[in-house]
């Protein structure tokens, strides 16, 4: 498997090589398919860092509840404090302090996997970015710090018809263990137009004799990561989402 590892979304952007000289690659650039890229090509290029109308759309969850895991809340009188006042500014619940019954990690990973199937639309995706928006929400008020990652793997389809015998995966972070939830570029890196633009894009600038079908396979993610993985197929559905979150063990 090659891995594409990126720190931000600004480092995945500036990555894309334009290959002039690559029909496919030209034509994938501007071709505007909102029907099958989730937006029109020119929102998928306003909405590189952010997606205003997402965060809307996030606020419509109501009929997903996630109830806190009181016994598991611990922490002393100096563990999390950072965390706390990066909180209190996000107009967040603060850190409780209660007697220690599990011990719980001090970061943890959220890996989001993107590579749907043409037939998952945007508001299926959602349901993706309120599980980790509220996974985020539940583990930072217990004082784990959390980073959150979209991704996808997939075989290459060359020009022969042809499929690579490695698969590619190309994982973005969108917020870092250090950093508070930018909600506006969470709700537009779990997208379909990050997988269907931009990441193909990615894989035909960066690799040569690419078809316009590149990553219409897909593949497993890597065995060695670590953490919370959303993955493809699932919580695409306000149900699936729900029994997610309540089924996440972190202690």
């Amino acid at each position: 498997m090659k891995k594409h590892l990126f720190n931000s979304l600004t480092d995945f952007y500036a990555a894309i090589v334009n290959k002039v000289n690559a029909p496919d690659y030209q034509r994938l650039e501007v071709y505007d398919d909102p029907e099958w890229k989730g937006l029109s090509l020119y929102e998928i290029k306003k909405s590189k860092f952010s997606y205003p109308l997402g965060i809307q759309e996030l606020a419509k969850f109501k009929d997903i509840e996630v109830e806190k895991a009181m016994n598991v809340k611990f922490w002393n009188q100096f563990d999390g404090f950072d965390i706390d006042v990066d909180r209190m500014y996000e107009n967040m619940d603060f850190l409780l302090d209660t007697r220690k019954v599990k011990k719980l990690p001090k970061a943890i990973d959220i890996y989001v996997n993107i590579g749907e199937h043409c037939g998952i639309e945007y508001k299926d995706m959602m349901c993706k970015t309120y599980v980790a928006v509220k996974i985020i929400d539940r583990l930072e008020s217990l004082g784990v710090r959390c980073a959150v990652y979209a991704c996808s793997s997939s075989y290459i389809k060359f020009h022969s018809g042809e499929y690579s015998k490695k698969a590619n995966y190309v994982e973005v972070c969108i917020k870092n263990h250090n950093e508070a939830l930018n909600i506006g570029a969470i709700c537009t890196a779990i997208s379909p137009w990050m997988f269907r633009q931009w990441i193909l894009l990615y894989i035909m600038g960066n690799c040569n004799g690419v078809s316009i079908n590149g990553i219409s396979r897909t593949a497993p993610l890597p065995t060695d990561l670590k953490g919370i993985i959303i993955n493809t197929g699932s919580c695409l559905t306000t149900h699936s989402a729900n029994n997610f979150i309540q089924s996440v063990k972190v202690a």
